[in-house]
């Protein structure tokens, strides 16, 4: 079975919409505790994450199975696809030996201190066309199959009611290469 982590994934639902054949889904950020890693200062937690990730998922057919120590499991049962959401854990720190999957998903988040080789280890990168990357990423992304996403520029991605799986398949299109 293909799976894919995507660290950083915020309330995206987009990547698993695109690619149904990929079946299993590691999602992982530091929200609702804080958008910035381990800074918990006050005004960086995030309260309304939850319910807005709630909502995207249930738009999409993506039910809430379990939760379980800040794991939400959600499954759509038309696409046989399972996505586990591993809230408040930040990268790096949080890394497993189950996240080095065969697909990475660099999408809208700047890895901050990557191991080594982290991106290098993945067969598979799914990026977009939002996406800005660093020289060494690029170089990087240029040796690998990769799949970009490419967002019509009339589409307000950013609002939540516009993440739906007909309007995902609408306005975004995916190529089989990495734009530099």
């Amino acid at each position: 079975m293909i799976t894919a982590f995507y660290p950083g994934a915020g309330t995206d639902i987009v990547p698993p919409i695109l690619f149904r054949n990929i079946k299993q889904w590691i999602y992982m950020d530091s929200q609702p505790r804080s958008e910035f890693g381990n800074k918990i200062e006050e005004g960086f937690s995030r309260p309304h994450f939850i319910p807005k990730l709630l909502t995207v998922m249930n738009q999409n057919d993506f039910k809430l199975l379990t939760v379980q120590d800040d794991v939400y499991t959600f499954y759509n049962s038309e696409h046989n696809q399972t996505i586990c959401y591993e809230t408040n854990r930040v990268f790096p720190t949080a890394l497993q030996p189950y996240h080095f999957t065969y697909t990475l998903v660099l999408c809208g988040y700047m890895l901050t201190n990557p191991p080594p080789n982290f991106i290098a280890s993945y067969s598979h990168i799914i990026t977009d066309s939002k996406t800005g990357h660093s020289t060494i990423d690029e170089n990087i992304l240029l040796t690998k199959q990769v799949h970009t996403m490419i967002y019509d520029e009339e589409w307000e991605y950013w609002i939540p009611s516009n993440h739906t799986t007909h309007k995902i398949q609408s306005y975004v299109k995916i190529i089989d290469k990495f734009l530099i």
